[in-house]
């Protein structure tokens, strides 16, 4: 009997655009989105202040980062918007 089952991991193309630049790069569907958010902060030098929230967007919906990228449902080739959360109060 073969190994034929044995299927790599299905990895998706996902772009990651955020005010500091846009990254791109396949992911495995298995990983969670906070690792997409990690890499991406990596890869674009960015460093959170302490205490800042930030989110991770398809289209109006922010994305659970505990999730995997297949548990959110995020497409093959999505365009994904990493910002800090906007803060309620006024200046």
């Amino acid at each position: 009997m073969q190994n034929d089952h044995q299927k790599p991991d299905p990895r998706i193309h996902l772009i990651v655009q955020t005010l500091s630049g846009t990254f791109e790069d396949d992911f495995n569907i298995h990983q969670t989105l906070d690792h997409v958010v990690q890499r991406t902060f990596t890869k674009l030098h960015i460093t959170p202040a302490p205490g800042e929230v930030w989110e991770l967007r398809l289209g109006d919906q922010v994305l659970d980062p505990k999730l995997t990228i297949a548990q959110a449902g995020v497409p093959d080739g999505a365009k994904l918007k990493l910002a800090p959360r906007e803060s309620g109060g006024g200046a």
